[in-house]
């Protein structure tokens, strides 16, 4: 079987199962394959059940008439969620003796109702903070592929796994997709249960997923929330999006790729207005981090206790600044966030959805760094879904991409706006070039 006849894409997957073109079975030994031929040059896994990979997949094909959603697609799991029969490491030595879990997360559940193949786990920085992990970007194994869903990113842009399951706090699920030339779905903040999932901050922490295309993680983001992500009929509306004063941070190609995605949009029928928020937008960043730090203090504190060089610097200083906020700080920041995020969507009530640049340039040149998040923390801290969506590469070979965001609850509206943008803009190889073929490989 050919990678290239399926585009990588899990919504083809999908189909090519259900319409019996392919077995699932066939389809795992794929991306298992594809594991053991690449996955030391990226590192994005931390383990990869072969034994149960097959034989979920036997399970799938032997269950005539029995597909659902997602239908036999393979999957990653980010390693701050639960599946049971893995240990959840989430990135940290402080969790090396971590037993296997004895249950499914929330979403896991949900996944395998849904007809997915879990694969295994795939790589977090600790504790979902900053901290690199050995991922590497997979079109270029020296530039970092962003963080904290690295392993997720990374595993989806070598064509290692159709599907990835990450998290996102503050912009751990769509600066990685952005780096590594994938589409990434951060849903609505509380569509998705996080019961079985480490917190980090539970103002914030919402579960998505990651894959190739933006029709990919639609499929599996209804998959998720548990409600379909159509709509019918819709062809006009309204797109807001920011100025030049909101992303100064950005290199020329990022805004060249942004006003690009602005003129798709308005030759999709859509007005497109230039609008400036009602709220100071590093005003939101740092109130942002004050929460996180108080909230991730409240449940990983103890581990301040651990002797030096056992905890990461980035999640050590994260929860020493919780321990030096007080309840009163946090509290006021949190009302401070309350406040503005009433005002923006208030700001936005007459468009459809709001176009965006998650990040201000390309995937940073190092292994020491994740990349930076301030343009990401608002939108999460907003609270509305997220969709990346991939546009081109740039002169230096590396990813660039847009982001739909849209109102708390309207995730089905920016999947409408999110997919006519990549109709036209997602002009990236099926996964990166260097991941085509392995030596001896015949596919």
């Amino acid at each position: 079987m050919r990678s290239r006849s399926w585009n990588n894409s899990a919504s083809k997957i999908a189909k090519a199962i259900a319409d019996r073109e392919i077995s699932t079975l066939a389809v795992s030994e794929h991306f298992l394959k594809r594991c053991r031929q690449f996955d030391s040059l990226i590192s994005a896994w931390v383990n990869v059940d072969e034994e149960g990979t097959l034989k979920q997949a036997a399970a799938r094909d032997a269950a005539v008439g029995v597909c659902g959603l997602l239908g036999g697609v393979p999957i990653g799991v980010k390693d701050v969620i639960d599946v049971q029969g893995f240990a959840t490491y989430a990135g940290s030595k402080t969790r090396a003796t971590e037993q296997p879990a004895r249950k499914d997360a929330a979403v896991v559940a949900r996944l395998r109702n849904a007809g997915a193949v879990i694969m295994g786990k795939t790589v977090t920085t600790e504790y979902a903070t900053m901290d690199p992990a050995p991922t590497r970007n997979p079109y270029r194994t020296d530039h970092t592929p962003g963080g904290s869903s690295s392993g997720s990113a990374a595993a989806v842009g070598a064509a290692m796994t159709p599907l990835a399951v990450g998290t996102q706090t503050a912009g751990s699920l769509c600066r990685p997709a952005a780096y590594c030339g994938v589409a990434a779905y951060k849903p609505s903040f509380g569509a998705v249960p996080t019961e079985g999932l480490i917190p980090l901050a539970p103002s914030f922490d919402t579960v998505g997923v990651i894959g190739r295309r933006v029709a990919d993680v639609k499929l599996a983001g209804a998959a998720i929330i548990d409600r379909d992500l159509t709509t019918v009929g819709r062809r006009g509306g309204a797109v807001a999006c920011l100025g030049a004063a909101a992303y100064r941070a950005s290199v020329p190609e990022v805004q060249a790729s942004y006003n690009a995605s602005r003129n798709i949009l308005w030759r999709e029928g859509l007005s497109v207005d230039e609008i400036e928020l009602p709220v100071d937008l590093d005003q939101v960043v740092s109130d942002h981090r004050i929460v996180m730090a108080g909230e991730a203090y409240q449940f990983h504190g103890h581990l301040l206790t651990l002797p030096e060089g056992v905890l990461g610097h980035h999640i050590g200083r994260l929860l020493a600044e919780g321990q030096d906020t007080s309840e009163i700080f946090v509290r006021d920041a949190r009302e401070r966030l309350s406040i503005a995020r009433e005002a923006v969507w208030e700001a936005l009530s007459g468009y459809t959805a709001i176009l965006l640049q998650p990040v201000p340039a390309p995937a940073p040149a190092t292994l020491g760094a994740t990349g930076p998040t301030h343009y990401l923390v608002p939108w999460t801290t907003f609270g509305g879904p997220l969709i990346v969506v991939p546009g081109t590469l740039s002169a230096d070979g590396l990813p660039l991409a847009a982001m739909i965001g849209a109102a708390p609850g309207n995730d089905a509206d920016a999947f409408d706006i999110a997919e006519r943008l990549a109709s036209q803009l997602d002009i990236l190889p099926d996964f990166a070039d260097a991941f085509s073929h392995a030596p001896g490989d015949n596919q």
